[in-house]
């Protein structure tokens, strides 16, 4: 009778006989990766390529299915309220960072931007209007880099296809730009508060947001632990404190050019 040894990580163990190698495969402690030798091979081999042991493929049981990504598909979809101030969080941030960046570049090469920018309300609505489309590609890019934006991932929110995947950078971008349009339409404040409302009925009805539902994503919502909540309520007050300050500084005429 053939003796066969097998190795478990750096140890070789045996010898052994077939019986007690397919109780080995059965109790998983072997598998078809598993090296073996027996006096006569040439050298260590797994077992799905020692020829004759063909016939204990069958005893192998297949490997498990790569685990997914804790079943997104198994939690509810996110309700509107932990949609609307994630998405808010997350726009505040990303468009003060982005008007902050291209009001340093513009100033430094255009003698009259500062000017310009200080002349009116209107010319600062004109340039909010140029760096929101800027935050929905760096909100992309943060999605493809870490997973999700800061405001989701706070409140246990995940954008993902229909089938359970994450998006593509193109597919992510597509959804913000067409929440742009049908959910915040274009930014124009009158507008923005009728299709907010239209887009908040139906996610209250239990339907998705009309830029989901025609571009086949959902917003998934998993529980959250108290501390992120916690984070979450920190971080969104003290957002919004520093935007008050920095408008009353604006109002009041403290707001250093750039």
């Amino acid at each position: 009778m053939t003796a066969w040894w097998y190795a478990d990580k750096d140890e070789k163990i045996g010898p052994i006989g077939i019986d007690e190698l397919k109780q080995l495969i059965k109790s998983d402690k072997i598998d078809a990766k598993t090296m073996l030798w027996h006096e006569g091979m040439d050298a260590w081999r797994p077992l799905d390529q020692v020829e004759e042991l063909n016939e204990l493929e069958a005893v192998v049981l297949p490997s498990l299915p790569p685990k997914a990504d804790t079943d997104t598909l198994s939690y509810p979809m996110a309700n509107r309220w932990l949609r609307f101030f994630a998405r808010i969080f997350d726009m505040c941030w990303e468009t003060m960072l982005v008007a902050f960046i291209l009001g340093a570049v513009f100033s430094r090469y255009s003698a009259n931007f500062v000017e310009w920018f200080y002349e009116s309300g209107a010319s600062r609505q004109l340039f909010g209007l140029l760096y929101l489309p800027i935050a929905f590609i760096l909100d992309a890019l943060l999605y493809r880099a870490i997973g999700n934006t800061p405001g989701k991932a706070l409140l246990g929110l995940k954008v993902k296809t229909l089938d359970g995947k994450s998006l593509s950078f193109a597919q992510y971008l597509n959804r913000n730009f067409s929440m742009w349009v049908s959910g915040l339409a274009l930014g124009f404040p009158l507008f923005t508060l009728f299709t907010l409302v239209h887009q908040a009925g139906r996610l209250g009805e239990g339907q998705q947001a009309s830029y989901d539902e025609s571009t086949g994503f959902c917003v998934h919502s998993k529980p959250v632990d108290w501390w992120r909540k916690t984070a979450f309520g920190f971080a969104f007050v003290s957002l919004f404190v520093i935007i008050m300050a920095l408008n009353t500084m604006e109002q009041t005429g403290h707001v250093e050019p750039y």
